[in-house]
């Protein structure tokens, strides 16, 4: 291993460190944590990608009920509730996948808010593990920092503790594409068995896999257009894309005397119990084990619903494109995700350009879309955070061969502290209400300004007594601590934040209010004041219920309902939609008004309440709601 002359010695005993923990055999990173002859597997890359996974789990499962169900999420879990006690799904548009794991959760701990969302913890910690199966196309740094990503992405994080099929979309996905390019390196059945798992994932996980289907074939198209020619060919210069750490990045470039010129023999008789492992695993995702045999009539509807996104429709969810939103929630996957794609387009490589077109082809579909489906965002995030992880992993390369703490790290240091001061000019700017006399308290904006300014002018300053490298890998830093602080803030209000301020997170799309609980409360509280039981009390819905309210009240056998408030009502308790004639209720209901869900969005804000709500993901003006009344009987 060759380090620059440039090092120091305690510079480079610390980065060779670092490099060895993540390299050559012999490194720490692939030694025996204890006794090489009792556990030779356990190396310290595999301890890192534990803990990681560890604390993956921990952060999905901490107070995974903390905010009652959304309506989308009530409308897949009610699904498997009605599965669960033997009755046919009234809802025809729901995910079989999810349908199927909530069921067997159901089964196992009962129907809760945290199990309904088991299902997608699940699929979220599996997430984090895969980069693992991409180190031969990747490398093992880039690797180990996109299991990083995946595990603590504000994005990621938050549709790992909600029901939502995207997710499945996503990590079906990467399953495909690791089966693939590991299948064509070594031909071994295992990643066929991964292929076929992962594209029953995909299959029956949303309408939106749609989508991830259409831009893999274009893909595939244009590569056989301009690239492969013929079926042999693919296979060939699959095997080498396979392989990328066997090649230099120059021979990629497309020469025929490069191309492999021996591989494997594949036989159609090899796939035939890939086949049967397709055609048994969809059979019992999309039928829940035959327990619901109307799955695959979902299943056929898929492309309908895909289609029908594409068309104005008041009644669909629609929200913010994926840019957008990732740049409200990713800007460390967002920043170095388009710097990996201008390093795979400047390097001509191959593998970073599929990647590229995988991001650029779903983030136009999401674009054109006219209602975007709950958690959409996640289809064009997922080959972006490997474009990120390409760029980070490059980064770490970079300075553990080249870094210098006593240059780029005095320019991180110094880069640290001019942003401190710029984020306290910022925050003064933004908290102080300026009377129109105060002109210094006006012009706090431009402390923020001044300190980007001396920044550049520090690293301008650099460049002149060192070389443009160290300036362009410290102001990488510099940049990558900012956005990973940036996105710890946005995980942690996303995900943990108090309940009145969810509505406040275009990610959630019109989440539960914070009076659906105080609801849920006052009929627990009267039922058992009048019947003795917490869920005793009967209770007529008058008109349509939404999901998450139906969800509540599905541990309530007493529940009735009519399209129009009969005269003279007898329940005890009576929800309309908004205020009826109260001569037909009579003197003997008192009503109270509720929330059901918070809709707002950040598009009318002034620049610097828009700043504002970047910073702390709250604002002055209160969301719209959807109401109900709730009518108690009097004695």
């Amino acid at each position: 291993m060759t380090v620059s002359h440039r090092m120091t010695t305690n510079t480079k005993a610390t980065f060779m460190l670092i490099d060895n923990v993540m390299s050559s055999p012999e490194s720490p990173l692939n030694a025996d944590v204890d006794n090489p002859t009792i556990l030779p597997w356990l190396t310290i890359e595999i301890v890192l990608y534990s803990l990681i996974f560890t604390l993956a789990i921990a952060l999905r499962l901490w107070i995974l009920d903390y905010y009652p169900l959304a309506n989308g999420e009530a409308a897949q879990s009610l699904v498997a509730f009605q599965l669960y006690h033997g009755e046919i799904p009234t809802i025809t548009n729901y995910s079989p996948l999810l349908a199927s794991l909530n069921l067997f959760t159901f089964f196992l701990f009962e129907d809760t808010d945290s199990t309904a969302r088991l299902a997608n913890v699940f699929l979220g910690s599996l997430l984090v593990l895969l980069p693992w199966l991409l180190r031969r196309q990747l490398g093992e740094k880039s690797c180990l920092v996109a299991s990083l990503l995946f595990a603590f992405s504000p994005t990621y994080l938050f549709l790992s503790r909600s029901v939502n099929g995207e997710l499945g979309v996503a990590v079906g996905s990467l399953m495909v594409v690791i089966a693939l390019l590991n299948w064509a390196a070594d031909r071994q059945i295992k990643w066929q068995w991964l292929l076929a798992i992962g594209a029953v994932t995909l299959l029956t996980a949303s309408p939106s896999s749609y989508s991830v289907l259409l831009i893999f074939g274009l893909l595939a198209l244009i590569a056989w257009q301009l690239l492969f020619k013929s079926l042999d060919n693919t296979l060939e210069w699959a095997a080498m894309l396979a392989n990328l750490e066997s090649y230099n990045e120059d021979e990629l470039l497309m020469d025929d005397d490069l191309i492999p010129t021996e591989t494997p023999p594949t036989a159609l008789a090899d796939w035939q119990p890939t086949a049967l492992l397709f055609g048994l695993f969809l059979t019992i995702i999309a039928t829940a084990a035959t327990l619901n045999l109307s799955g695959f009539g979902v299943l056929t509807n898929f492309p309908l619903l895909w289609v029908n996104h594409f068309r104005p429709d008041e009644t669909m969810p629609s929200g913010f494109n994926a840019l957008i939103l990732l740049a409200f929630y990713e800007p460390l996957i967002l920043t170095f995700g388009f710097i990996g794609l201008i390093f795979a387009m400047v390097r001509n490589n191959l593998f970073g350009l599929a990647i590229g077109g995988w991001f650029v082809g779903l983030l136009l579909i999401d674009v054109i879309m006219r209602n975007r489906p709950e958690g959409n965002v996640i289809l064009p995030l997922m080959p972006l955070t490997l474009l990120a992880a390409s760029a980070l992993g490059w980064l770490w390369d970079s300075l553990s061969y080249e870094g210098n703490w006593r240059d780029e790290g005095i320019l991180w240091a110094v880069g640290l502290i001019v942003s401190a001061f710029g984020y306290i000019g910022l925050t003064d700017w933004v908290i102080h209400a300026c009377s129109p006399e105060d002109t210094a308290c006006q012009y706090l904006w431009l402390k923020p300004v001044a300190a980007i300014v001396l920044l550049l002018t520090v690293a301008l300053l650099f460049s002149l007594i060192s070389n443009a490298m160290t300036v362009w890998r410290g102001l990488a830093l510099i940049v990558a601590t900012l956005t990973i602080l940036l996105s710890i803030n946005a995980a942690t209000r996303l995900n943990y934040g108090p309940l009145m301020d969810l509505g406040y997170q275009p990610l959630t799309n019109a989440p539960p209010a914070s009076e659906i609980v105080d609801l849920m409360n006052t009929i627990t509280q009267q039922s058992v004041e009048t019947n003795k039981g917490y869920n005793l009390i009967d209770i007529l819905v008058v008109g349509s219920i939404n999901p998450a309210l139906s969800w509540q009240l599905r541990h309530f056998p007493n529940v009735s309902s009519l399209s129009t408030l009969a005269e003279n009502p007898t329940a005890t308790a009576i929800i309309t939609a908004a205020t009826p004639d109260e001569t037909k209720l009579g003197d003997n209901y008192l009503g109270q008004s509720f929330e059901l869900d918070a809709l707002w969005s950040p598009q009318e804000l002034s620049s610097r309440d828009l700043i504002s709500w970047l910073l702390y993901r709250r604002a002055k003006d209160r969301p719209q709601s959807n109401k109900i009344v709730l009518w108690l009987k009097s004695n």
